[in-house]
């Protein structure tokens, strides 16, 4: 990835390894006590967000792939399909990290 228009490191191309953490908010209940299927959603993460990403330069889907771009792009991927969606933290390598709250998101 790099970031156009940008001085600096971040302007070549270079890349990251991502950690991505979902948040959901949710009442205990349910089939024996379990609020939610998290095989469901760890469905939904992998096809909204790895497969759209694996192996893609993040310039051909962001024109401007900051971190907290990613973090809207995939934030706005998950309300849609994760019912009680609450928020996310993007850590680049072990250095940055942002967190992004579902009040945060506009379509």
């Amino acid at each position: 990835m790099r970031l156009p228009d940008h001085e600096g490191v971040c302007a070549c191309d270079h890349g990251y390894d991502f950690r991505l953490t979902v948040r959901i908010r949710t009442a205990r209940g349910g089939k024996a006590g379990f609020p939610l299927d998290l095989l469901a959603v760890d469905a939904v993460v992998k096809e909204q967000v790895v497969a759209q990403l694996a192996d893609r330069s993040l310039n051909d889907i962001l024109a401007a792939p900051s971190l907290e771009n990613i973090a809207y792009w995939i934030g706005l991927r998950l309300q849609a399909g994760l019912p009680g969606f609450d928020s996310l933290c993007l850590e680049a390598g072990d250095t940055y990290a942002i967190e992004l709250d579902v009040k945060e998101l506009t379509i």
